[in-house]
């Protein structure tokens, strides 16, 4: 995976890659909530392949900076973490 580095930690990097867009915008919407900017990658190209995702196709890109934050934020939010 490619990321953009720069000396502020603003360069994203992966959260998190989920098989479906609902499960991805709901941790992106959880992260926006508490005041993380986050953006969900690949979004576009599920809804190219009529809405069916390859799994684990959508990927929660977070700013390096955030990361730590973003796994206390989501910690036993995520399914299956129960």
């Amino acid at each position: 995976m490619e990321t953009f580095s720069d000396t502020t930690g603003n360069d994203l990097v992966l959260y998190k890659q989920y098989g479906n867009s609902s499960d991805a915008y709901i941790a992106m919407g959880v992260l926006e909530t508490n005041g993380v900017p986050a953006v969900v990658d690949n979004s576009i190209m599920g809804t190219l392949l009529g809405g069916i995702p390859a799994v684990g196709s959508f990927r929660l890109m977070v700013r390096r900076k955030d990361l730590d934050l973003v796994r206390r934020l989501m910690s036993g939010t995520e399914p299956g973490d129960e």
